[in-house]
């Protein structure tokens, strides 16, 4: 079951020496080398293990989160160049900019499902022609598929969100594993495309 939002610390602390996500990974792989002044945005961005990745990698980064403690955790990160703007909103209220990489690991899915069109409009429009777009999208088949307030799909509409995108992967994924440290019935969608 999803956690409150006072819970969000301790998940945080919980994933805080994880690598980055392997669907994070194969979207820098697909970008490839990241050029001066190149725009990121990470959406959903949690505990900030991607955030400094993409600054790391040389992008100027928006992270974007509606979660204080993430903020906090946001302020830590190295950014002695002035690269990353930190937004504090909620995914579906939070203006995009323009950007080359558009990454949401494990966040769309907690938009609720009556505001989910019009997120995905705004992710698209955000990446750039030639862009790489990749995101998690949680299945209809998943443990928490009876939670009214998070957004499901099946592979049907997998497809059609990514309707006009040059599709690089499609990666479905059916496990049991742990969702903060509880056993979870997993059913998830890795998308990888470029605008």
């Amino acid at each position: 079951m999803p956690m409150d939002d006072d819970r969000w610390a301790d998940y945080y602390a919980y994933v805080g020496s994880r690598p980055v996500r392997p669907l994070f990974a194969r979207a820098l792989q697909e970008f490839g080398e990241v050029t001066p002044g190149a725009v990121a945005v990470d959406l959903g961005c949690g505990s900030g293990i991607e955030t400094r990745a993409l600054l790391e990698a040389g992008f100027a980064v928006t992270a974007v989160d509606s979660s204080d403690d993430s903020m906090r955790i946001l302020g830590d990160l190295p950014d002695p160049d002035g690269r990353l703007t930190a937004v504090h909103r909620a995914m579906q209220d939070a203006a995009l900019p323009s950007a080359r990489l558009v990454y949401a690991g494990f966040s769309l899915p907690f938009c609720p499902p009556e505001r989910f069109d019009g997120l995905w409009s705004a992710v698209r429009a955000s990446v750039e022609p030639g862009g790489v777009l990749a995101v998690d999208l949680f299945g209809v088949r998943d443990a928490w598929a009876d939670e009214p307030d998070l957004t499901f799909v099946t592979r049907e509409g997998v497809l059609d969100l990514s309707a006009g995108l040059d599709v690089r992967s499609v990666h479905e994924i059916e496990e049991e594993g742990q969702a903060f440290a509880r056993p979870k019935h997993w059913h998830r969608f890795e998308l990888v495309a470029r605008a």
